[in-house]
Parts: C-alpha cells; sequence; structure tokens
C-alpha cells in the first residue's frame, strides 16, 4: 500500500470518526470517505433488511443450482438427451450462477452489520465491490439472454447451433470479467469505496459508474421489455387466429394465454424489482444522491429480483421437458 494510501484511509478514519450517529450522513459525506463509523441507526437498519432479504434469496438461488446441476450430472435418469442442449435450461442455470455473485455481494454486508461500520481497507469492502460489480449487470444481461432465445424459439422458430451457444456464453462472462477488470486497473484496489450505503464505486468515478455497470443495466432493461413486448403482439394475434379458426376452449390456446401473459409479467417485475437501485446510483452520480434508507430500500428489492427469478423460470413458457423424459 502507497503512502499516499495510507494517509488517505487514516485521514478519512479521523474525519469519520469525529461524526456522531445523528449527525453523520453518508449521503453527503465527501466523496471518497474510506470509513463510515459508526453506522447511523437508520443505515444500520436497512443493511439488516437487505441482508435479510438477500439470504433468502441465496437459499431459493442455491436450490435452483443444485437441482439443475443435479439434473446435467444424472441427465439419464430423466431425459433421453443430455440436458445441457437445451439453451434455455442452460441460460438459467447461468442466470443463478449471476444471481448468486449478486447475493454474495448484498450478504458481505452482515460484515458491516457485525462490525457496524464499513471501512475502505476492509477485504470485505473489496469483496462486495466485486461482486456487486459483476452481479448486477450479468444479471440483467442473461436475462436480456433468455429474452433472446425466447424471442427466437417463439417468434423466428430458430436455435443457434450448440457451439455458437456456447461461444455466446463464454463471451457474456468474459464480458462481465472486463466489467470488474477496467474499474480496478483504472484505479486501483481502493477503487471499491463506502458509498452511501455499502462498498462499490464512489461517485469520484462517473465514467466508470456509467460505462462499466450503469450502461448495461439500463440496456438490458430496455431490450428485455422491448422484446417481450414484440412477442406479446405476435402472441396475441396468434390468439386471436385460434379463436376465429379453433373456438375457444383449445389446448393450444390455454397455452398462448398462459405464454402472453409471461411475457407481460416478467419484464414488469424484473425492472420494478431493479430499475430502483440503478436509477438511485445515476442520481448520485448527477449530485442529488439519495437517502442510505432509499439504497437499503432499493438494494433490498434487488436482492429479491434473485427470489423471484428462481420462482418465475418455473412458469417459463420455453421450459422444454422440465421434469420428463424428452
Amino acid at each position: 500500500m502507497s503512502d499516499y494510501v495510507k494517509w488517505q484511509l487514516s485521514n478519512g478514519q479521523n474525519l469519520q470518526s469525529r461524526n456522531e450517529p445523528s449527525q453523520f450522513n453518508p449521503a453527503t459525506s465527501p466523496l471518497g470517505a474510506s470509513v463510515i463509523d459508526p453506522l447511523p441507526p437508520t443505515q444500520r437498519k436497512g443493511l439488516i433488511a437487505v441482508s435479510t432479504v438477500a439470504s433468502v434469496s441465496l437459499v431459493a438461488i442455491c436450490s435452483v443450482l443444485f437441482f439443475l446441476t443435479y439434473r446435467f450430472i444424472f441427465w439419464r435418469r430423466y431425459y433421453r438427451r443430455y440436458i445441457g442442449y437445451n439453451q434455455y435450461i442452460v441460460l438459467v442455470y447461468n442466470l443463478a450462477i449471476a444471481d448468486l455473485i449478486q447475493g454474495l455481494g448484498f450478504i458481505v454486508s452482515l460484515r458491516w452489520i457485525a462490525t457496524n461500520s464499513i471501512h475502505a481497507s476492509d477485504a470485505s469492502c473489496f469483496m462486495q465491490g466485486i461482486w456487486l460489480q459483476a452481479g448486477n449487470p450479468m444479471s440483467g444481461v442473461f436475462v436480456f439472454a433468455i429474452s433472446v432465445f425466447t424471442f427466437l424459439h417463439i417468434v423466428l422458430d430458430f436455435q443457434l447451433g450448440h457451439r455458437k451457444f456456447v461461444g455466446v456464453v463464454v463471451g457474456l462472462w468474459i464480458f462481465g470479467v472486463l466489467m470488474v477488470v477496467i474499474p480496478i486497473g483504472a484505479v486501483g484496489r481502493y477503487v471499491w469505496f463506502p458509498s452511501v450505503a455499502w462498498c462499490w464505486i464512489t461517485t469520484q468515478h462517473p465514467a466508470l459508474r456509467l460505462w462499466t455497470h450503469y450502461f448495461w443495466i439500463f440496456a438490458a432493461q430496455f431490450l428485455t421489455l422491448l422484446l417481450h413486448a414484440i412477442m406479446f403482439i405476435y402472441l396475441h394475434r396468434r390468439i386471436t387466429d385460434c379463436v376465429t379458426l379453433r373456438g375457444s376452449n383449445t389446448d393450444s390456446l390455454c397455452r398462448l394465454k398462459r405464454v402472453n401473459s409471461y411475457m407481460v409479467l416478467y419484464p414488469a417485475v424484473y425492472i420494478t424489482l431493479t430499475l430502483p437501485l440503478a436509477a438511485g446510483r445515476m442520481a448520485s452520480t448527477a449530485g442529488h444522491t439519495p437517502s442510505a434508507t432509499y439504497f437499503c430500500v432499493a438494494g433490498s428489492m434487488m436482492a429479491l429480483s434473485g427470489l423471484e427469478e428462481a420462482r418465475s423460470q418455473e412458469i417459463h413458457p420455453t421450459t422444454l421437458g422440465g421434469r420428463e423424459k424428452v
């Protein structure tokens, strides 16, 4: 650690330790402050909520990963062909891994609750920054990838070859690694600092915040919403055709209606849970930082997205023979 960094950390600690809990507001603290000590009462309560929701989501995500891993290993008991060739299942598996990384980032908040402080020099701060930097956008990227797969399957009746598909998945993870490596390479070890509610990139680095994080989250949200809107219109027309040609009591019509309702529900829930945190961070970059309470509520919603995504995959319309021989 350089002498400058040591001085910066010690100076930040001295600055923050002189603030009483009732006086200290992390939302208006000096940019790059290296220590929040002690935690304000509202922030501590908020982190307890974030950690609780993240713990529940992690249990759900681990259950999905355990189930899918078991099926990947013992696929012959349930399927006629290797389940790894089912592109949708593979994308869900990768989404679960991204949600796991994101959940681990939020669960680090237990450390701040236990010590009643956040220190940039703590190894947990470094790990939280990495996990949140990787997990948040990669979760959105794989949600978008599933939407693309669904669009190709339902609208265009098209599927990528297996090798190309594997290349796409590997490429997405390389992209995720770059989103973590670039900030560290540009700033160094202490790119992750206490940032209102937990450790992440401070507002001192708006370009890194935008191009290695926000942009991809907002792009994934917008494109996912756009694809689902197109699929909704397409399926609505098919439902109309089914009613005209076959009547209103066919199995295919019921399935189309169920799929079409999913096209509305899934993106609405996903964006509702993930948009507040990203919007709050963008507001911080613009100089209008919300309170720590806002970020804790938004973080809880983001952590809850892992649980919702784990549940929603049970009813996804492109699941092909999930529990029977195929």
